[in-house]
């Protein structure tokens, strides 16, 4: 009889040692996610604009398809009838405010939008993408989404490659 409560106590033991070793991983690969997706450095408004042409380089002679008006993206171009070729890899959002003088990066895999049913929403300063959903913006393939300099003189570039 004593073994057999020896024998119980192991095996909790074990899937409780099992537990925490997931958790210690989910929460490592969180840690590793979050560092890994957000990017910040100092930048002056030279540095931040040689950034944001040379994104915007890669998109010449097309139009962002949302506007920012207040604190909504208003759609400025219908998708295209065709779905895009390829699958999209990555949203990519860049910030740069002049009160800090900071410029921020972040990457989000596109694959992990797709498992967020509804809207998304890709914000910075309380600006950016809301109520579009990954469908909506995947049909435009890799494009500029947001080009926008807010009344302070912050800026904001949303795309997808």
């Amino acid at each position: 009889m004593g073994g057999m409560k020896r024998k119980h106590a192991t095996v909790l033991m074990g899937v409780g040692g099992v537990l925490i070793f997931c958790l210690v991983v989910v929460l490592a690969g969180g840690a590793w996610f979050f560092a890994a997706a957000f990017e910040s450095a100092s930048a002056d408004e030279r540095a931040a604009s040689a950034a944001f042409d040379d994104v915007r380089g890669r998109f010449s002679n097309v139009d962002p398809v949302f506007d920012i008006v207040g604190d909504d993206a208003v759609r400025r171009r219908a998708p295209p009838a065709a779905a895009a070729a390829a699958p999209l890899q990555t949203l990519r959002l860049r910030h740069w405010g002049p009160d800090d003088d900071r410029m921020e990066d972040v990457s989000i895999p596109f694959w992990l939008l797709r498992f967020k049913a509804g809207a998304i929403s890709a914000t910075s300063s309380h600006v950016g993408l809301r109520n579009v959903t990954a469908q909506d913006i995947e049909r435009y393939g890799p494009t500029l989404l947001v080009d926008h300099e807010g009344r302070r003189g912050d800026r904001l570039l949303i795309w997808t490659e």
